[in-house]
């Protein structure tokens, strides 16, 4: 058979593609790693960053610090300006929602002070959401039956 260099039988590349490369790792790295070859063990081998400074040098990544007479401190528990500025205008919008549901829950009870009509509503609210957790419950656990009446009947097919 013809072969050149760098290309394997189809008898190799299938005894290859069975066993899993891990990641960061080319298949010539596995074979050394294997052959427990001289001069390197497996984490010289490996690409994994050790460490999330590694990661972060890797990938470009610059977290926020300060430094103050020389010593580094870590601002942002390791994120960046631009992350934790999106993480504070998350917090901001789910807190002006908050307020904002409250505002008009608020106001719905002020208009309806003397007929209690929002009272009521909050209490048809309320016994929807038990009534949708107890059928979201109850077809979960008719979803597992099922699942296992099925894995009964392959296994018996299979038999």
């Amino acid at each position: 058979k013809f072969q050149q260099k760098g290309i394997m039988s189809s008898a190799a590349a299938q005894a290859t593609a069975s066993a899993p490369i891990p990641f960061g790792q080319v298949a010539d790295e596995v074979k050394r790693m294997d052959s427990r070859a001289p001069g390197g063990s497996k984490r010289s081998l490996s690409k994994r960053p050790a460490t999330v400074r590694e990661l972060n040098q890797s990938r470009g990544y610059v977290p926020l610090v300060w430094t103050i007479n020389g010593k580094v401190y870590n601002v942002g528990c390791g994120s960046s300006t631009e992350d934790l500025g999106i993480i504070f205008c998350c917090y901001v919008v789910i807190y002006c929602l908050t307020l904002g549901l409250y505002t008009a829950f608020l106001e719905a009870v002020l208009y309806t002070d003397d007929t209690n009509v929002a009272l009521w509503m909050f209490f048809g609210m309320f016994i929807f959401f038990v009534v949708a957790v107890v059928f979201a419950v109850v077809t979960a656990g008719m979803e597992v039956k099922l699942i296992e009446k099925q894995a009964r009947a392959q296994a018996a097919a299979d038999v």
